[in-house]
């Protein structure tokens, strides 16, 4: 009797095992399929994140509807003339100010990339007058000739203002010194730029 209670046991004690034995072994290929799995979506994640597409390349330069490239502060002066049967009067301008140059984003013309050795083939367009600040209440007028004619009025001075601010505008961009600096620092500015994306190793500027 006690033999056949020990014999008993034994076979359920051999059930259990085997039973614990099976559960085990599908819980780690479960796992391990699942692991198989996540490391797969991560490599292709990471296969698609590195590769340098002309389209990568177009997003990154126009997140930014302009790049600002150089600023430089400038003062000036001009001279106006006003003519007149009781003499000409002589109108001095002072003015200080800052200017930016740079690029306007969709002048950016992606060219051609080549992924596989990470260069990118660009041509820029022409740089671009970004910004221009010359502040009114910083201006300073000055009557130096024309003992008997009366200073500008106020009228007098805004429309001489605003001819000044406009003829410094042209000035900047028709400033072959200026122009060639910035075309040098706007290269510079969107080499870095796009030198931020993995891989991208090279810029030619077409």
């Amino acid at each position: 009797m006690i033999k056949i209670q020990y014999l008993k046991f034994l076979l359920r004690a051999l059930i259990l095992v085997v039973a614990l034995f099976i559960t085990v072994n599908a819980i780690r290929g479960s796992y391990k399929e699942d692991s198989t799995k996540i490391v797969k979506q991560h490599e292709e994640v990471k296969e698609d994140h590195y590769i340098v597409t002309k389209e990568l390349i177009v997003n990154k330069l126009t997140s930014k509807s302009q790049l600002v490239s150089m600023e430089q502060d400038f003062v000036k002066s001009y001279t106006d003339v006003d003519k007149s049967i009781w003499g000409d009067r002589h109108t001095e301008l002072t003015l200080k100010g800052k200017y930016m140059l740079g690029l306007e984003t969709k002048d950016i013309e992606v060219k051609h990339v080549d992924n596989e050795q990470g260069i990118v083939y660009l041509k820029l367009g022409k740089p671009s007058l970004i910004s221009l600040e010359i502040p009114y209440d910083q201006v300073e007028f000055d009557k130096t000739k024309g003992w008997l004619r009366l200073a500008a009025n106020e009228d007098e001075e805004a429309k001489f203002y605003k001819s000044v601010v406009k003829d410094v505008k042209k000035r900047i961009l028709a400033d072959d010194e200026i122009v060639k600096q910035a075309k040098i620092h706007n290269k510079e500015v969107v080499e870095g730029l796009l030198k931020m994306i993995p891989d991208v190793k090279s810029i030619v500027f077409e």
